[in-house]
């Protein structure tokens, strides 16, 4: 399992806990199976087992596998070609078909390895992972928001969906640009320069992350039923732009897309230091050079794209979240709009990685988990800033307000 600090509560953190999550399908719920003591596997070597497993690999003699799970020996009798090995390489990547004879034969004690009895499969090396969204990297420890599906009720019931994992600075750290297959990019000092939102996939072993994906590859995004926009106009954040093909993530987590899209595209990018937009004359050469997770917006009928967009912050203070909504008061907002709906502020439900911070009597801003669990908690009153990049693209919440 993967060894992972969560956030106990927005003032305290409350010590190590064990959370894992399996790539492979037909291992949710899985029961540990037949377990003997370490000194006893004679007793069952003779008796197949009935019953899917996990742990760290012990040895493969005549057919018998044995590996040390969490509360003893696991051992499976008659194992040969019968079962379907799979083998997931060291970058994360696809698992590949091997041997079953030949492959078990060669493993090393303490590899990771699963057996689905129902499946009569065998899968092994790092295969173990967490998926979440980016919010820093200092002092060695990453923090993301984990995804509320993978870490289960139980967890995030106690401790909400903030996960800080300690990183070993030789932690290999792959990256997926636009869409494309997982590369590397350095060690973990490439955290460093990640940018917050950004999708996170740590894989290990036990209580070790040994690999960090950065993005997500076409083929995994693909699993999702893309939307045909056609003509109609939409935006979101930038997923792949191939073969004339653009690619968004819309608010609401659904993959929007427009197909053709001519070179001539009016193309526009946002510029921060002039505040407005600017023309380039290679819009296809601006679509190749944007990072994953960026806001676009493609105007009717393809007529125009603009990439970015002025990132802006709305303050006021807090009146209710129900039914996953944010009101609350507005202040300093233009009197052209003050003028047309007044000073409440009704804000669409929120994605389920939105951050929140909270500053506690004055004191930095801390992350407390996400918008859609901990808004609930806010008293009514208090001061909150909503930080946003484009059209209802919420990138940060933060409460309260320091001092300095």
């Amino acid at each position: 399992m993967l060894f992972l600090k969560p956030f106990a509560s927005r003032n305290a953190i409350v010590s190590c806990f064990f959370i894992g999550t399996y790539v492979f399908t037909g291992f949710a719920g899985i029961v540990p199976g037949h377990l003997v003591s370490a000194d006893e596997p004679k007793a069952v070597k003779a008796t197949q087992m009935k019953q899917s497993g996990a742990g760290e690999f012990v040895s493969y003699k005549d057919g018998t596998l044995t590996l040390r799970g969490g509360g003893g020996v696991l051992i499976w009798a008659s194992i040969v070609e019968n079962y379907k090995t799979f083998q997931r390489p060291d970058d994360g990547s696809e698992a590949k078909k091997v041997g079953t004879v030949e492959a078990l034969s060669k493993l090393t004690p303490g590899m990771a390895v699963r057996v689905n009895v129902e499946k009569t499969e065998i899968y092994f090396g790092v295969d173990e992972q967490t998926h979440g969204t980016f919010v820093s990297y200092k002092d060695g420890k990453l923090t993301l928001i984990g995804r509320e599906e993978e870490l289960g009720p139980s967890f995030t019931k106690k401790y909400g969906t903030t996960l800080s994992p300690q990183i070993d600075p030789k932690t290999p750290v792959f990256e997926s640009v636009d869409g494309s297959a997982f590369q590397p990019i350095g060690t973990a000092e490439a955290l460093s320069s990640v940018k917050e939102g950004t999708i996170v996939t740590l894989r290990g072993k036990n209580d070790r992350v040994n690999l960090i994906q950065l993005g997500v590859p076409n083929k995994a995004v693909g699993q999702k039923e893309k939307v045909d926009q056609k003509e109609k106009f939409g935006f979101g954040r930038f997923v792949s732009f191939k073969n004339g093909e653009l690619t968004l993530e819309s608010n609401s987590g659904e993959l929007i897309v427009w197909r053709n899209i001519a070179e001539k595209t009016k193309t526009f990018v946002f510029e921060p230091n002039a505040g407005d937009y600017k023309i380039v004359e290679d819009g296809t050469s601006a679509l190749n050079q944007v990072r994953a997770g960026r806001y676009m917006m493609v105007g009717d009928k393809r007529g125009f794209i603009r990439i970015g967009a002025r990132v802006e912050v709305v303050r006021g203070t807090f009146v209710s979240f129900k039914n996953d909504r944010l009101l609350m008061l507005g202040k300093e907002l233009p009197s052209s709009f003050t003028k047309k709906y007044g000073n409440n502020l009704h804000y669409n439900r929120f994605r389920d990685d939105v951050p929140v911070h909270q500053s506690v009597d004055g004191g930095d801003y801390i992350l407390i988990g996400t918008a859609n669990k901990v808004l609930g908690d806010v008293k009514e009153g208090t001061l909150l800033a909503v930080h946003g990049e484009g059209d209802d693209n919420i990138t940060l919440i933060q409460i309260g307000n320091p001092k300095k």
